[in-house]
């Protein structure tokens, strides 16, 4: 089966660690469980809900009481966390011309950052929904844009990562994967220590110089990656659609280690107190130990 059919790399799922409580999935321990002698579960009560007009496979991002999420009827919009009231909307087509978002906001400095199906990449102000700028990539932005020092980094199924300047929109550089075939990226890029780091359809990890766009290395790692990375002490995390998890040394892309799942890995992994998590499409959630290094 080809994944690639997905409009969506639906949701990118993330461990999720509170409280020192560990939600862990794996091959043969079917679903995880908390048994908490004496107590009740509560049951969780809907404080609010905002219904659009087309399927929302856009993460929201909450920030000063406000929830900024895109639909797949075209518009971003702008919800107060606290009663789900409209804040604002902005429209940026239908799906008939292109305009759905499945990308996910990212909101720096009060202005939104967010891409649509049409290849389009959008900067809102964040109190009022005003458009500041707009700039059109050759295809579809699904990816999460990454704001850093004032220049947003975005990739696009048209093979090329974009930097852009964060007020005006202004193109610094873009990068173009090496495939023939079309390095599709659908890889959300990670922004660490001064290098931008993606993954893409080609089967490569990317780690550019965040403000030239000149690559300093690429890993092949298998299969299609959907995965976005995370960089944690020196070590890209990503999966891949061969149904590994990798670790790659940051400075040079060697591979540390993998370690290999049942099927998919299309989810990001989160890393905390030594411990990596990740979903796989195998239905399982993974918590694996980091290796221990010996002195």
């Amino acid at each position: 089966m080809n994944s690639l059919g997905r409009i969506s790399r639906r949701g990118m799922l993330k461990g999720l660690v509170a409280g020192g409580l560990a939600l862990v999935g794996g091959v043969g321990c079917g679903m995880a469980r908390e048994q908490q002698l004496g107590q009740t579960t509560p049951e969780p009560i809907k404080k609010w809900s905002y219904q659009t007009k087309g399927f929302i496979d856009s993460s929201p991002t909450v920030i000063n009481g406000i929830v900024y999420v895109g639909s797949t009827d075209g518009s971003l919009y702008a919800l107060e966390a606290a009663s789900g009231r409209r804040h604002w909307s902005y429209e940026t087509g239908n799906n008939i011309t292109g305009g759905s978002i499945t990308s996910s906001p990212t909101v720096a400095n009060d202005i939104v950052y967010v891409g649509t199906i049409a290849g389009s990449l959008y900067a809102l102000d964040a109190a009022s929904g005003r458009r500041h700028w707009s700039y059109r990539a050759g295809s579809y932005i699904q990816t999460r844009p990454a704001v850093v020092n004032g220049i947003v980094y975005v990739g696009s199924e048209d093979g090329s990562l974009y930097a852009l300047d964060a007020a005006s929109g202004r193109k610094h550089w873009s990068y173009r994967t090496e495939s023939s075939i079309g390095g599709f990226l659908r890889s959300s890029p990670a922004v660490v220590n001064g290098i931008v780091y993606a993954g893409s359809v080609d089967g490569k990890v990317y780690a550019l110089d965040a403000t030239s766009g000149r690559k300093q290395w690429s890993s092949r790692i298998g299969s299609y990656i959907l995965s976005s990375p995370t960089v944690v002490n020196g070590i890209v995390y990503v999966g891949s659609e061969d149904g590994s998890l990798y670790a790659l040394d940051a400075a040079s892309g060697r591979k540390q280690w993998s370690y290999q799942t049942g099927y998919y890995v299309a989810s990001s992994p989160t890393v905390v107190n030594e411990v990596v998590y990740v979903g796989s499409d195998d239905h399982s959630l993974y918590a694996i130990a980091l290796p221990r290094t010996t002195p």
